[in-house]
Order: C-alpha cells, then structure tokens, then sequence
C-alpha cells in the first residue's frame, strides 16, 4: 500500500528532516506564484544535506485562469475553451 505524510514546511520545523528518513520517497510541494524560489531551492537543498529521496517537485493551489494566459500548450491551456464546463 502507499502512505502519504504530510508534514510541515521544512524550514518552518525540522520534523521533516527526521520524519524524512522513514519514508521511502519524498514530494516536494510548493505553492504557486506564493512559495519563493530561493525558499524551495533551499528547502530542497535541506532534503538532500541530509541525503533524503526526492522523487520531484508538484505545485499547489495553482489559479487555472492566470495560468492559461501563459500559453504554455498545456492542458491547463484549454481551461479557458471548457471553464463552463467544469463549472457546472
């Protein structure tokens, strides 16, 4: 089975430095347009000093309008064509 743990921001507390050797791979999360990039790059740099499994980076609470304005070609690109039909 997969257990996730959520725990708290890594340069807030450092439970996630010991909380981090129990698990067997880690998810950075950052929050959108919010998290400074200095911040994650630190944080990420925490986690592996201490030699703990990074399997990548996901970002959170990400504002599907301002992001289709990027044009990227993503699928998150389209959110404007289907809002409504999301909405509903």
């Amino acid at each position: 089975g997969l257990v996730l743990v959520d725990s708290a921001p890594i340069l807030a507390v450092s439970d996630m430095r010991v909380l981090g050797q129990a698990c067997d791979t880690l998810l950075f999360l950052a929050q959108w347009e919010r998290t400074p990039r200095g911040a994650a790059l630190e944080a990420v740099g925490i986690l592996r000093q201490f030699g703990l499994p990074i399997a990548g980076v996901a970002f959170t609470r990400i504002d599907l309008k301002r992001h289709a304005k990027y044009g990227y070609g993503d699928a998150d690109s389209y959110y404007g064509e289907y809002a409504r039909y999301y909405s509903d």
